[in-house]
């Protein structure tokens, strides 16, 4: 039995370059190489005749700034909020800022904004369920975790809505 298989970008992903490109090119720089790593792929995508080139940021000042935005990104989603026990193994981490997108874009927001803001929560748990279904996409095929995709599956099939599954019905 032969199947059709393409390449494709996760949802969300903002490419200047095809998939059916972009693959066949990370699998013949990790097959040169061995392995691949983020710094062999800049490598290789620097030169302009190179067919991953237009997927970066070549112009140093716009670079930096997106890099900078990163950080910034990182920093806001690396801290937590310690909520401190009696005992060590009593101490939580919480997470302080969820992001959501909306009409006014991508932006984060407070677990307390989340907590009394309807849309907001919407808007959160439908990034959960995003992400969810990546895990799900990008672990699926492990036996270990197919309980664990049951469950996402449960979950993202109870935040469709009653049209949507009367229409896959």
């Amino acid at each position: 039995m032969s199947r059709d298989t393409r390449w494709g970008w996760a949802a969300g992903f903002h490419a200047r370059v095809p998939a059916d490109v972009v693959g066949p090119e990370l699998l013949r720089i990790h097959k040169a190489q061995g392995l691949m790593t983020a710094a062999a792929v800049v490598d290789e995508a620097r030169p302009p005749s190179s067919l991953l080139h237009p997927q970066f940021e070549w112009d140093d000042a716009r670079a930096a700034e997106e890099h900078r935005r990163n950080q910034a990104r990182n920093l806001i989603n690396s801290i937590r909020v310690l909520v401190i026990g009696d005992k060590p193994s009593e101490t939580r981490a919480l997470i302080q800022f969820y992001r959501v997108r909306d009409d006014a874009g991508s932006r984060y927001v407070t677990t307390i904004d989340i907590g009394t803001n309807e849309a907001l929560r919407a808007s959160a748990l439908a990034e959960c369920a995003g992400i969810l279904k990546g895990v799900r996409e990008r672990f699926g095929q492990l036996q270990e975790i197919r309980p664990i995709c049951r469950a996402i599956d449960r979950f993202l099939e109870s935040r469709r809505s009653p049209a949507r599954k009367r229409a896959a019905s």
